[in-house]
């Protein structure tokens, strides 16, 4: 038995056992009628709108119908300010 780098790249990737890093997208989202629980965030991928009601969590990752991985930053009210 070989201890060689490339068989040991080949045992894992048969065992299905290498992973992809999952790269995770910025985003910004729009208050709705500037209430502080309602916003609207477009995926930075395909632009798909999506709704969210609730407290805002700038931790929370979301994924699109796309399979775009993104977090939303900030959330913006009509007079320019924010909140992240």
């Amino acid at each position: 038995m070989s201890d060689e780098p490339n068989d040991k790249l080949s045992k894992d990737a048969e065992a299905g056992q290498l992973r992809q890093a999952v790269v995770v997208r910025s985003a910004i989202g729009h208050s709705v009628d500037d209430d502080d629980m309602q916003w609207t965030v477009n995926c930075p991928e395909c632009s798909r709108e999506y709704r969210y009601e609730g407290y805002f969590e700038s931790t929370d990752i979301d994924t699109c119908k796309c399979g775009c991985v993104y977090r939303t930053d900030r959330v913006y009210f009509e007079d320019g300010s924010f909140m992240e």
